[in-house]
This record gives C-alpha cells, structure tokens and sequence, in this order.
C-alpha cells in the first residue's frame, strides 16, 4: 500500500486534551481515508486512532464501536501511524516557528 499524501487538520486552541488533530490519507492517489485521530497516550506518546462509529449490539443493550477502516495487521498499522506521526510532527515544526 502506498500512501501518497497525508492531510493534518489540527484542532484549534490548546485544550490540553488527548485528541491533537485529524487526519486523512490518500492512498495510492486512488482512495482516502478520512477520520483517522492523532491522540496523545497517558504516557505522552503519538498514536492514530480509526475512524469507529457507535452501533448497536444484536446480543446486549449496550452499544459497541464499528470501525469503518481497520488496518489486518500490526505491519499495516505501523506503516499508517509512521506516515501519519511524521506528517503531523512536520506540520507542527512548520507551524510552530
């Protein structure tokens, strides 16, 4: 898979929470990927998170995630987060001086 474009819309002000910014993938100039979540961990590191909507469980009462984009393995999902971390650490340095 080759991702030939990462697009960082970052939040706005400096609420200090988790979420950081959104961002969107182009892949292979073919496909885009839209609602991916750079959040900061409780241990301070970068993460991207999916894009989940919340649906209904046949089994409970409760309502669970549905992930409209998942990566099929821990290689897939290193290289998403490598390329989307790095778009957003050289969005931030270009915007920060």
């Amino acid at each position: 898979m080759k991702i030939s474009k990462v697009i960082i819309q970052p939040l706005t002000g400096k609420s200090g929470g988790r979420l950081l910014a959104f961002a969107s993938l182009i892949v292979e100039q073919r496909y885009a990927i839209n609602g991916l979540r750079i959040v900061r961990s409780s241990s301070g590191e970068l993460d991207v998170l999916y894009p989940a909507m919340h649906a209904p469980n046949r089994h409970s009462s409760r309502t669970g995630r549905l992930y409209a984009f998942v990566p099929m393995n821990a290689d897939a999902h290193r290289h998403i987060r490598d390329a989307v971390i790095s778009s957003y650490a050289a969005h931030e340095q270009n915007h920060t001086h």
